[in-house]
């Protein structure tokens, strides 16, 4: 047991001591010690033949120190009996309050059973964790600085990261200590970069001042895939077939890009559309979105292998910024970026799935 937490530990000695030989006890016992806040933990007693006069008695005490929830521990004893159990019947027994905290459980559960007494020691213990959420968001993410900041519930403790890459091995990683910073803080963790590449996944584990964990990953990754412009009839997104063999190109690399995260993150293709400001800004809205799905479609059609996702933004993302009504052949273009998380839009777009 060396090493486990105490949790972990006690939860094996209860199903060692009451379940490894199936059938053997009258009563099989289940303890689902770890909860949320407001639930109880609980204990369920089954019979598995006609059981009389079952009682339990459990009386609660305090964990470790070093355990996260061992200063609220319950205080009242739990005492349940009941007269008889027909093969089958069980019944739940609610342990503490429901607030958060670890405490530890010692009792006995005795009965008749086949014109014997039964008696059964039990030792064990039950974490109430409380409600613990992480907020975030992608300005608080700076990958060139190596930091990310986050905002947690409770006052904060400390927090663990692990930079992976592309080929899955480790970046980066560090260790950072808090000192019971307000709930909504927003809290930097930067880390030392061990190995140059690009970032896949952002390990997080954070913990508040009373020890209790939180468990966040974020997938920054996102690669755009350079390309050669696919030139549309005016005001037409028809793919003429001597524009095909650029989307050819540009699926061999998407692909290429793909096979590097492959069975490590759910990569995504975004095809997003843009046109010139000649034309009204809803036309063209129109007009880049018509654009994008139907190279979204193209690929689709070649197979990827991945979700596409297609946007319009009209003139709203120009790359060159020119007056109304000019015909820039520049910002005729399209996007086609692989990621995992949705890349940003301007207002009133969105992203939309290729069906």
């Amino acid at each position: 047991m060396r090493g486990r937490p105490l949790l972990a530990a006690l939860a094996l000695f209860s199903s060692w001591l009451f379940g490894s030989s199936a059938g053997a006890d009258p009563v099989q016992i289940d303890i689902r010690a770890a909860v949320p806040v407001p639930q109880r933990p609980q204990v369920t007693l089954k019979a598995d033949e006609a059981v009389r006069d079952l009682s339990l008695t459990l009386s609660p005490g305090p964990a470790p120190k070093d355990q996260p929830g061992a200063e609220n521990p319950e205080t009242a004893q739990k005492r349940f009996s009941q007269r008889a159990m027909a093969p089958g019947q069980s019944a739940t027994i609610s342990l503490g309050t429901g607030m958060a905290g670890r405490t530890l459980w010692s009792g006995a559960l005795s009965y008749l059973a086949g014109g014997k007494s039964w008696h059964q020691e039990l030792h064990f213990d039950t974490v109430v964790t409380p409600a613990l959420k992480v907020g975030y968001d992608r300005e608080h993410l700076d990958l060139s600085k190596h930091y990310v900041e986050v905002q947690l519930s409770r006052p904060a403790g400390r927090a663990e990261i692990s930079v992976v890459g592309e080929d899955g091995g480790q970046m980066g990683a560090a260790q950072v200590a808090f000192h019971g910073e307000r709930p909504g803080t927003w809290l930097r963790i930067p880390w030392t970069e061990k190995a140059p590449g690009e970032v896949l996944k952002l390990d997080l584990k954070i913990y508040d001042q009373a020890g209790f964990p939180i468990h966040l990953q974020l997938f920054p990754w996102s690669v755009p895939v350079q390309h050669e412009e696919v030139n549309f009839p005016t005001a037409s997104w028809e793919i003429l077939p001597a524009e095909r063999g650029k989307l050819d190109e540009s699926h061999r690399r998407i692909l290429q890009i793909l096979a590097r995260v492959k069975g490590k993150a759910e990569a995504r293709l975004f095809v997003g559309g843009h046109t010139d400001t000649v034309g009204s800004d809803a036309d063209n809205r129109v007009l880049s979105r018509n654009r994008a799905r139907a190279i979204a479609g193209y690929f689709a059609q070649k197979g990827i292998g991945a979700p596409i996702f297609y946007a319009g933004s009209g003139e709203a993302v120009p790359r060159v910024q020119t007056e109304d009504n000019v015909d820039e052949p520049r910002n005729r273009r399209a996007d086609y970026v692989l990621s995992v998380d949705l890349p940003r839009l301007p207002a009133g777009v969105s992203w939309q799935k290729l069906e």
